[in-house]
């Protein structure tokens, strides 16, 4: 796959966020004042912008002249990363609060237990069924982490 360079990106970038915006070459043409066939060369990489279509553009979408230019907008693998890792690290913080939880759970159902010293009791063992359940599903949760923290198998 050949390699996107600067000069490559405006093109990709402005065709990207025009679909984005819902515009037509035409439709956005007529809101810049330009011609459709301007808006057409730009996304082809026949023609390139001067300064102040640049400026344009980069103020009708919101962006940085930079954003516009330097960087692949139709993919943010910057921001994709940052959430993937936030969504891995709360689900890592809620496995081991879940875990805690279930551990002290444990330590209050056999203090129980041992006070009471019967172990026949039914709400004893019907408790300590949901707790193994509920440390089953915790494990399963923990197999879950590793897969999302290995990511997805590489095809080779």
């Amino acid at each position: 796959m050949e390699k996107e360079t600067p000069e490559t990106f405006f093109r990709v970038n402005l065709r990207f966020l025009r679909k984005k915006a819902g515009q037509s070459q035409e439709g956005l043409a007529a809101i810049l004042g330009w011609k459709r066939s301007l808006i057409a060369a730009y996304e082809s990489g026949l023609s390139e912008p001067n300064h102040l279509r640049l400026l344009q553009l980069a103020q009708y979408f919101g962006l940085g002249l930079d954003a516009l230019i330097l960087g692949d907008l139709r993919v943010n693998k910057i921001e994709k990363t940052a959430v993937q890792t936030l969504a891995l690290k709360d689900i890592q913080d809620s496995h081991e609060s879940t875990k805690l939880a279930l551990e002290g759970i444990q330590a209050m159902i056999d203090l129980a237990h041992e006070e009471e010293g019967s172990a026949q009791n039914l709400g004893y063992q019907e408790t300590k069924q949901l707790l193994w359940l509920a440390q089953k599903l915790l494990s399963l949760n923990a197999d879950l982490l590793q897969l999302l923290k290995e990511g997805p198998p590489s095809s080779t």
